[in-house]
This record gives C-alpha cells, sequence and structure tokens, in this order.
C-alpha cells in the first residue's frame, strides 16, 4: 500500500506540472458532452533479470466512454516495425557505432488536446473537488484515443526541430547526417533507441531533448520492448529469454520435460491434414492468449515462425491435439531460452542478401507455404513465413511467390538504407534453390506451364534487368529459407537454427 501512494503522488505530482486539467462547474460543460470515468493502473516495472526498479501509477481515463465526432477525431499513431529495430542493431554491429535507450516519461501528458476535443472527467482518488464539479482535461492523458497520436505528432515537432528527417519507409525512424556525423532514432512510442558515430551525439541529444522533455537517457540498451539486449565489444545479443519464461509460468510449464525441436512433422502442426480430436474448452486452456504469446517472441526468434503461424491457422476452432502442439513450443522455446540473435561487430560494407523458398501444396485446401530470410551485412532483420492465398499449380509457381515476396522487401530494405545513407550500388542476391524459377526469370521464357502467372514473372524480370536484385542458385540443403516452409526433422531443424540465428553454441538436447 505504501509502495502505491508514493507512486500515485508520484503521478499527481506530473500531472500538475503539466497542468493537464482545470477544474470548472458541471454547469459550464458543453450541450452533450459526457464526463468520462478515470481510473488508477499499478504496474510494477522490472529489468531484464526480472529484478523490480520501480513501483508505477497511472491515471487513465477510461477511453471507451468516448464517442468519435465529440471527443476525438483520428487516432492513428504509427510504431517502429521490428525490421527497423533490428536493422538498427545491424547497422550498429557492422560500424561499431555507439548504442544508447532514452525514455520520455509520462510522454502523453506533452499532447495537447485540440479545442474541439476537450474530454470532461471525474474527479479521481487522490484528488479533491466540490461535487458540483468536474474536470476539463487540457493535455491527452493515458486511455484517451487520441493520446498516442497526439504525442507522436508532438515529437515529430521536436525532432524535426533539431534538424532529424523522418524517413519514408518508416515514419518512426528519424536520421541526421553531415560528413563524419550519422545520428539514427528508433521511436517505439516513448522509448527512443539511438544509433550515434559517437558519444558527444548522443550527449548532446540527450541534452537537448531534456530542454523539452522530462527525458532520461537509460545508457547503453538493456530491455525494448520485451526484448534482451546485451551489446559487447565482440556482437550485440537479441533474445527474450525473461519473456519465455514469463510466459511459461503463466501456463505452468516452468517444470516441464525439455524439448529440442518444436513440432513433429508428423502432428497436427506439421501436416495439412489435422487429425481428429475433441475440442478445446478455451475457458480453462486460453489458446489465444497463448498463441498471441508465442507470436511475440517470433520477434527474435525465427526459428519458430512457421510452427506458431501454424497454430494461428487454427486460432477459430482450436482442439486438444492444437493445444498440446501450442505447448510443446512454448516448452521448446523455454528449453532454448537463452538463444539469441547474433550481430557480429565488426565493420564490413552495408549489403543486402536473401533466401527465398516454398513448399508445395503443403497447406490447408492445397495451398502452399513459402518464406524468406533477409540479412543486412550479414545479420538477420527480415523473415517472414506465409501460406499462399490461392493454390499454385506448379512447383516453380510457388517458388515464384516466395521470389516476389523476398523481392518486396528487398526493395523496402533497400530504399530504407537509402534514406539512412546506405544507397545500395549493386544489385541484392536473393539465393533460390529452384532451377526453373531462376531460370524463368533470367530467360523470357513464356510457356502453357508458366503462362498464368506471366504477369508476376515480368515484374520479377524487371527488378533483375533494372539492377534491384540478381537470382542466385543455391541447393535446397543450404537454403535457410527451407525453415519457413515446413516442420523440419529436427536434425535439419537444429542445423537451420544455428545458422539463422548465428549461434555459435549447440542447442539443448530433450526428449
Amino acid at each position: 500500500i505504501l509502495f502505491r501512494l508514493k507512486a500515485i503522488e508520484s503521478e499527481l505530482k506530473s500531472l500538475r506540472k503539466r497542468k493537464t486539467w482545470r477544474v470548472i462547474s458541471v454547469k459550464d460543460m458543453p450541450a452533450g458532452a459526457k464526463r468520462i470515468k478515470v481510473k488508477w493502473v499499478f504496474k510494477v516495472k522490472r529489468d531484464q533479470h526480472g529484478v523490480i526498479i520501480k513501483y508505477k501509477a497511472r491515471l487513465v481515463a477510461c477511453g471507451y466512454a468516448q464517442r468519435y465526432g465529440r471527443d476525438f477525431d483520428e487516432t492513428f499513431a504509427p510504431v517502429a516495425s521490428a525490421t527497423s529495430i533490428r536493422t538498427a542493431f545491424a547497422l550498429a554491429a557492422s560500424h561499431n557505432y555507439y548504442l544508447s535507450q532514452h525514455d520520455v516519461e509520462t510522454a502523453f501528458l506533452y499532447g495537447k488536446l485540440p479545442d474541439s476535443q476537450r474530454v470532461y472527467l471525474h474527479c479521481p482518488e487522490g484528488v479533491s473537488i466540490e461535487p458540483s464539479q468536474c474536470l476539463e482535461c487540457l493535455q491527452a492523458i493515458y486511455g484517451l484515443r487520441q493520446s498516442p497520436r497526439l504525442f507522436n505528432q508532438h515529437l515529430d515537432g521536436v525532432l524535426s526541430k533539431l534538424g532529424y528527417s523522418q524517413t519514408l519507409s518508416d515514419p518512426c525512424v528519424y536520421v541526421k547526417r553531415a560528413p563524419g556525423v550519422f545520428s539514427m532514432l528508433v521511436v517505439v512510442v516513448d522509448d527512443i533507441l539511438h544509433v550515434a558515430s559517437s558519444k558527444a551525439i548522443i550527449t548532446e541529444f540527450s541534452s537537448l531533448m531534456a530542454a523539452e522533455y522530462d527525458f532520461k537517457n537509460l545508457g547503453v540498451p538493456s530491455l525494448m520492448i520485451g526484448v534482451n539486449i546485451s551489446v559487447s565489444k565482440d556482437n550485440i545479443r537479441l533474445n527474450q529469454s525473461h519473456y519465455i519464461r514469463c510466459l511459461a509460468e503463466k501456463f505452468g510449464q516452468l517444470s516441464a520435460v525439455n524439448v529440442s525441436y518444436p513440432a513433429s512433422v508428423h502432428g497436427c502442426l506439421g501436416s495439412a491434414q489435422c487429425p481428429d480430436s475433441e475440442p478445446l474448452d478455451v475457458s480453462t486452456c486460453p489458446y489465444l492468449s497463448l498463441v498471441g504469446g508465442l507470436l511475440w517472441v517470433t520477434i527474435t526468434r525465427p526459428d519458430v515462425a512457421t510452427v506458431v503461424s501454424r497454430a494461428c491457422q487454427h486460432s477459430k476452432n482450436p482442439t486438444r491435439a492444437h493445444w498440446k502442439a501450442a505447448i510443446r513450443i512454448l516448452r521448446y522455446l523455454l528449453t532454448t531460452a537463452d538463444l539469441a540473435l547474433v550481430y557480429p561487430r565488426s565493420v564490413r560494407p552495408v549489403t543486402v542478401t536473401a533466401y527465398a523458398d516454398a513448399a508445395f501444396a503443403n497447406e490447408i485446401k492445397q495451398r502452399s507455404r513459402y518464406g524468406h530470410a533477409i540479412y543486412v551485412s550479414g545479420c538477420l532483420v527480415c523473415w517472414l513465413t506465409k501460406a499462399t492465398k490461392s493454390v499454385c499449380l506448379s512447383t516453380a509457381e510457388a517458388e515464384f511467390v516466395a521470389a516476389a515476396e523476398a523481392v518486396k522487401d528487398i526493395l523496402w530494405l533497400r530504399n530504407f538504407l537509402a534514406e539512412l545513407g546506405f544507397s545500395q550500388s549493386a544489385p541484392s542476391e536473393l539465393y533460390e534453390d529452384n532451377q526453373a524459377c531462376v531460370a524463368m526469370v533470367n530467360n523470357h521464357i513464356v510457356s502453357g506451364r508458366n503462362r498464368h502467372f506471366c504477369v508476376k514473372m515480368a515484374w520479377l524480370r524487371e527488378q533483375v534487368t533494372s539492377g534491384v536484385v540478381v537470382f542466385v542458385f543455391v541447393s535446397g540443403k543450404n537454403n535457410v529459407a527451407d525453415i519457413f516452409t515446413k516442420v523440419l526433422s529436427p536434425d535439419a531443424h537444429i542445423k537451420l537454427t544455428q545458422s539463422l540465428l548465428c549461434s555459435m553454441g549447440v542447442l539443448p538436447r530433450g526428449e
């Protein structure tokens, strides 16, 4: 109780400092305006090791009571993509740049509510007013639908004033370049990842931002969006070991038997034909909650992307077999919780390379599954596993779908890197293990076998001709994208996982 009272007082102090509201008579409220309830939300903040570092109290408005056109209009606010965040770490690793993490305290309170969107609040606990009075909200507070957007607009204005340019590829990435100077900011709501060519740039940025916000320089990043970050002179490691263990504790798996691969080739996630099983009682086995947690782990664990994707396919009508399969994925993640994406720190050129692959008609309703892995300077930053939306009529067609989707992400990454000052003069290499696909891209071959997907083929040829990408044949056993097309045997899974994560260790072995 004492910790909560101290946390409440700290939050009220911030609200008063920002002049968040003013007290008015209920009679002075505009016609049709409604008062919105508020409540206190308490949270224990922990570090990457699970140690408590702060008790937080947040006054939150019940935004569900707001009405469009009366209390708010636009609500969209962008958030940096996981690929952008990983690319920032890849650039830091390949150029030995400095890393820093910053935090804006009580960020949403900096967004000013327009006069046309004034919100009226019931009196919260800890604030004393007359029964005939209410609070007119002048600044955005947590819980209001427009708060994230208003803060994002405020932050954008401040960063623009400091000379940072917003990238078109990702509106939450900002860059400032000059001879011998590189400064890149990746914004995730109120957290900022800073990649800079010198410590002086980080120090200057911190002092300038402190003049605008209640701003903290947290130093070398250690925890961001639930990802543990370890920065050393040799490498940068990204993993989610603490999150995985919390997820395992939530579903009672902390003492479960170790498993060394996430799914069986012959199990319900390894085959398009689901075995008969009794329906799952989701009131006692929250399947959606489990697969949602597993999805979040794929931020740093591409080795489970395929099986998690297949588990998500059954979210509407899961069975007992699907629940057991999803629990097995969690047990595998717990067994291998310390595995990390490893980005070696050594100066090397910025290049984009990719692997693409597809499996023919191995999904429900004879769909095919395809996937790709894309590297920036040898660091894995982007991957995909997905079932085709329509039936492919041949292996070559499935491979074309995989190649086209990979080239789309390659194009985005090349444009993104160009905006950051790393233009790609040479075409990006795309490794493909289907010779028919490579031959049809490099040669103008039109026949009855490929006429029905000639538009996609023409587009890929155009990217090759314009120097965006070059197709390179690679044998199937050396194609790391194979892990994104199907459930693999244990030995194949371990081999490709080590290759993807750049892990020098050996995966723990279980049953």
